[in-house]
Formats: C-alpha cells, structure tokens, sequence
C-alpha cells in the first residue's frame, strides 16, 4: 500500500496502472507540539492532490479513479491547495541553515512564502536552548556541528551527546526510529492502553523492537520498516564520522 501511495505523490507513470482508489487522505509532514518535532500525520488532501491522484489513473490509457469521500466535500471541505510545508513545520533547521549560510536578520530574510515571524522567534529561542545559537543569535561550535545533520535540532544534539557519552548504538537506534514511519501499532479499540505504553520510557520502547528485528530477523511490528531503519543508522554513522 505504501508503494502505491508513493507512485500516487510523486506523480510517477508506470504502464498498467488503469484503477486508483483515492481515500482523501494523505501524510504530511507537520509540527507536533507533543513530541518537540515534526512528524508525519495524516491529513485531509488538497483538491490540487486528489486531482494529481485522478491523473494517475490510466495514464497510458482509459483509466477510473475510486473516490471514497463525496463531490461536495471536494467542493466546500478540502483545501484548493496544500499549505506550503515552510509555514507547518519547526524551523529549527531551517534557521539553523541560514545562520550556517551568514545570514544574521531572519525575520526580513525573503521567504518565498513567509512563515509567522512568530515561528521563526519559537525556533530560535528553542536552538538557544539547546546551545545551538549564543546570546547574540550566532552559531555555538554545538550549533556547527548540528547543522551538518539532515534531523531535527532535538535529534541532532540527541546523536552528538550519545557520542559523547558513550551511548551511540542506543541513541542511533532511538533516533533512526524517530526518522522513519512508526513501527507500533495503535488499534482502534485500545487507543488510550496504547498511548498509555507509548508514554511510558518512550526511548526505551524503541530499542526493544529494533533489537528483535535484528537478532530474530523479524519482529511483527517493525518488519516493514526494519531497513529502512538500519539505513539511517549507517548514514548518521557516516556523518558522525565513526
């Protein structure tokens, strides 16, 4: 399913494909206040992307696209287009970016579609928590070293501190699985019993199923992302120049 979903997004042409089921819904990458980041959560799609799915269908011929939602939600409830990614996100690495590029006064820096300015001050003011900028909005030799991962700021000192104190192999693991689509399953019936384990040594919950991935071979819940996982492992590894 999720190599469909992905043929769908990335307008990709693949001969035989006459029949695409359209649910409305889609993943976004978006701030969660809850976990300190960004994550990807599911959304109601744009007009714009249903039509772009529509498209896919018999692109190389006749071609029927399923659309599980009504034509007057298509008309009053969705979006004409995505909000631009800039104005959902934590700009934690986009400040870091352009602190690393010299560029000092953000707040009058020519975004293509300007985020809050309010956004860019709370992405600041929490690098500075974390010793990635100094008093005077500079970069710490912590924030040089930061910006040379591709994570969030949180991530990024995560994986330098593990280094430090001698606790790589864990943090990467807890890491890698923070970057790549969750490996638990939530069922419907037993939310609040789930969110209550996920609370509970959040960190920990992460070693466990990777480390049965990798001694067993497979785990049931981690099955389809296990390399994925361990891709990103290896590449932060690189960076970290180990």
């Amino acid at each position: 399913m999720r190599l469909q979903y992905f043929i769908i997004w990335d307008a990709l042409t693949i001969d035989g494909i006459f029949y695409v089921i359209d649910t409305g819904y889609g993943k976004m990458k978006v701030y969660n206040p809850r976990m300190g980041m960004d994550a990807l959560q599911v959304f109601p799609v744009s007009r714009a992307a249903a039509d772009q799915r529509a498209g896919r269908a018999g692109r190389t011929g006749p071609g029927t696209c399923y659309r599980l939602y009504t034509e007057s939600a298509y008309l009053n409830e969705m979006l004409h287009s995505l909000v631009p990614e800039i104005q959902r996100i934590n700009l934690g690495n986009v400040v870091l970016l352009l602190k690393f590029l010299k560029i000092e006064n953000l707040l009058d820096f020519d975004f293509m579609d300007p985020p809050p300015q309010e956004n860019i001050l709370n992405s600041m003011y929490q690098l500075w928590v974390l010793g990635a900028l100094n008093n005077v909005g500079g970069l710490t030799d912590l924030g040089w070293k930061m910006v040379e991962f591709p994570l969030d700021p949180p991530l990024a000192k995560m994986l330098l501190m593990g280094a430090k104190l001698h606790y790589l192999d864990e943090v990467l693991t807890i890491v890698s699985m923070l970057s790549v689509p969750t490996v638990f399953f939530r069922p419907k019936d037993r939310e609040e019993e789930s969110d209550l384990l996920g609370k509970s040594s959040l960190s920990l919950n992460r070693i466990k199923p990777f480390s049965m991935f990798t001694n067993n071979g497979k785990a049931t819940s981690i099955e389809e992302t296990g390399a994925m996982i361990i891709f990103y492992r290896l590449k932060l590894y690189g960076r970290l120049g180990k």
